[in-house]
């Protein structure tokens, strides 16, 4: 297995009370960048969390990476930093965004005995592109299509800024989309604490997709709304507030 972690972790996890801070695992979204989840890799470097942010296959280079790589290529990325956590830790806490969301949640119906809660910021289950119910018919035709960060971010700025791919092979595309196809039944498996966090101003993911996610988990969870944010949530207008709604997170929180 090939090691696709960037960063390791700081292995001073013991809070004051004694207890065992559980480790974080951090999964990036399709075509995505590190930077997606920095702010939350620097607080958890800051309060002494273990933790595994594995930049996935194809990702982090240019995107013709992407053009052999495959749902289970990411699997076997998020799978590889999940037993590195555990090789130390018995609780693990799964922050993701976008399509990591759906590996988080394949990760926690697996690993229930260990995943101690997920917060899943953006969730993309449903697409606002109203191509891509047509994926299966679509990819055989174009090889590539363009995701500009004028999709991502609800501000020019932020837009220029934008570290992700601006285009994406489809055959990749459509070995995420397969998996939407099922999330949901997955979802009602997961019985683990669960927080989610959507915008209702993002225009790659539906939100719809949020709400039909919430109702379909197995256990306790909470939906948390914004009205101003694009995709990338910790890099747009509302950062501050989602990064405070993500360190509060109680499994993650009270150790």
């Amino acid at each position: 297995m090939r090691d696709a972690t960037r960063h390791d972790a700081t292995c001073n996890d013991l809070e004051s009370t004694g207890r065992v801070k559980p480790a974080v695992l951090l999964i990036h979204g399709f075509t995505g960048h590190h930077s997606s989840l920095g702010v939350v890799e620097s607080y958890l470097k800051q309060q002494g969390y273990r933790y595994e942010y594995p930049i996935l296959a194809g990702h982090g280079t240019r995107p013709e990476d992407l053009a052999d790589k495959r749902w289970s290529d990411w699997q076997e990325d998020v799978e590889g930093a999940y037993q590195k956590l555990r090789q130390s830790h018995d609780r693990i806490v799964i922050i993701a965004l976008s399509m990591g969301t759906l590996l988080a949640l394949q990760l926690a119906s697996k690993h229930q005995g260990h995943v101690a809660g997920l917060v899943l910021l953006s969730p993309a289950i449903k697409f606002m592109n109203r191509l891509a119910p047509l994926t299966p018919l679509v990819q055989p035709l174009v090889r590539r299509f363009p995701f500009p960060g004028k999709n991502k971010f609800s501000t020019a700025e932020g837009a220029a800024a934008d570290r992700g791919y601006q285009w994406f092979p489809t055959a990749a595309y459509r070995s995420y989309w397969e998996q939407t196809r099922s999330i949901l039944s997955i979802a009602a498996t997961v019985t683990v604490p669960t927080r989610i966090i959507h915008s209702r101003a993002d225009n790659v993911a539906d939100p719809r997709g949020a709400t039909s996610l919430a109702a379909a988990l197995g256990g306790p969870h909470e939906l948390f709304w914004h009205e101003h944010s694009g995709h990338e949530l910790l890099l747009d207008v509302e950062a501050e507030s989602v990064l405070e709604e993500v360190v509060s997170f109680p499994p993650l929180s009270d150790g």
